[in-house]
């Protein structure tokens, strides 16, 4: 670690205001997953069950195998977690996840069941919210691997690599300060219109059910959401992988369609909640580097916004469609089960933030 740079260990929880949690135990949405593992983790898995196995990424990065054909981790049995106790850091902090870039940041994965959505104000106004709720395990156990050398470990790198992003759109004449896009959006977030349509298809299903977005319906259990030459389709998974039941074929929409105002109200608070991330302007600034446009961060920025917006009114439709939605107009509820099929998969892409 380079002596020169200062790292603060405390963690910004701005985006956890205001919000509540309570597991499901019925659910297991998040152990359709493989978890990364550091040294210590696995050593204690691998003592409470010596049949773990473990996967390896080209950077060295290890990870619990899940079953295969996008079936559950392999210590999840009937929706319970047969190593509870000795679960990595990823599981015992979800539904936190917490990205390191200039800073550590905490914000909540909005595709779990058990946090709550309605009501959450926009992070952006100056209103005051009420501490979180049924999160102190989660937080404590984040906060305590920000303090951590590994922690700090990351955060250094991870600051690195945004003065080198920075450094480079500087000599384009496209670096806009973080701050002052945030700034300049607040208060009139973009919502998606048909030029941001359609959305571009999920994996199909012969890709691999690992490839694909998930989301807990409550009569179900996991779902997947798959491309499909007739549109997309809904697929029920298995804990012990495959598919369960298929169970339909709906059309995404090709253009904007309505949304009553409680639901604009809904979509509005979500895209808020995205400006506040520092992920997005990780996936923006990396986007920027890799396919310049000669547009700066505020462009692009802006462009993401609405794209991660028509996502969602678009898993909304097919979503409603599934369930026997008829009204051409789209309601609150579900522009939430549109955010619930969509923010762990939004959140899944490559930037200069890294999840710790």
């Amino acid at each position: 670690m380079n002596a020169s740079v200062t790292i603060d260990p405390s963690i910004d929880t701005t985006l956890l205001e205001g919000l509540e949690f309570a597991c499901r135990p019925d659910c297991g949405l998040c152990c359709y997953a493989t978890p990364a593992v550091d040294r210590a983790e696995r050593a204690e898995l691998l003592h409470i069950a010596p049949e773990s196995t473990f996967v390896s990424d080209a950077r060295g990065g290890t990870y619990i195998a899940a079953r295969p054909q996008g079936g559950a981790c392999q210590f999840l049995s009937q929706n319970r977690c047969r190593v509870h106790a000795a679960r990595p850091f990823p599981c015992a902090v979800f539904p936190v996840i917490v990205h390191a870039g200039t800073r550590f940041q905490a914000s909540a994965v909005l595709s779990c069941p058990g946090i709550s959505i309605a009501g959450r104000a926009d992070p952006g106004s100056s209103r005051a919210l009420p501490p979180p709720h049924g999160l102190d395990t989660e937080f404590g156990r984040a906060k305590a691997r920000c303090r951590s050398q590994d922690g700090r470990r990351v955060l250094a790198s991870a600051r690195r690599d945004g003065r080198r992003v920075e450094r480079a759109l500087e000599r384009e004449g496209l670096w806009v300060p973080t701050l002052q896009v945030r700034e300049s959006l607040r208060g009139r977030i973009p919502l998606p219109d048909s030029s941001d349509f359609p959305v571009d298809d999920p994996p199909e299903l012969e890709e691999g059910e690992e490839a694909l977005p998930l989301f807990f319906d409550d009569r179900l259990g996991p779902v997947a959401i798959a491309g499909h030459a007739g549109g997309w389709q809904l697929v029920e998974l298995q804990e012990k992988g495959g598919v369960r039941a298929w169970l339909g074929v709906w059309p995404p929409p090709t253009r904007m369609p309505p949304l009553e105002a409680a639901a604009e109200r809904a979509l509005r608070d979500y895209l808020a909640y995205w400006l506040e991330r520092d992920a997005l302007f990780g996936f923006v600034h990396m986007a920027m580097i890799e396919e310049p446009s000669g547009e700066d961060v505020l462009v692009r920025v802006t462009r993401e916004l609405r794209g991660i917006g028509a996502t969602v009114v678009a898993r909304a439709r097919v979503r409603a469609s599934g369930r026997g939605g008829i009204s051409p107009s789209l309601a609150e509820a579900d522009i939430e089960r549109g955010i619930r099929a969509s923010d762990a998969d939004l959140l899944d892409r490559a930037g200069w933030t890294v999840q710790l």
